[in-house]
């Protein structure tokens, strides 16, 4: 089945490191296939990234959610749940987060 091949270990693998260079703190995590969501915290920040076969990123700053793609429109061609897509964003928030 596609969509059960979309997340996976390499994925989470490849999320989990990318926060961890960004110093995000891991405060929620949940998969149920195929759908897939990760919460995390830095300062004040919570970062919320989750999705299925399409993923986005979502911060949250004192209540107001924005969404990466409103800082990067680039990352709407970027959304597909993949390991390259994956590093894209996490990238585009690291931009953000500087």
């Amino acid at each position: 089945n596609m969509v059960n091949t979309i997340y996976n270990e390499k994925i989470e693998d490849t999320l989990l490191l990318y926060a961890k260079s960004l110093n995000l703190l891991l405060i929620d995590k949940w998969v149920k296939m195929p759908f897939w969501h990760f919460e995390f915290s830095k300062n004040e920040i919570k970062i919320i990234i989750d999705g299925d076969r399409a993923f986005d990123i979502s911060i949250v700053i004192n209540g107001n959610i924005f969404y990466l793609y409103q800082y990067d429109r680039t990352i709407n061609k970027k959304n597909l749940t993949n390991t390259e897509n994956i590093i894209y964003q996490m990238e585009v928030l690291r931009k953000f987060l500087e």
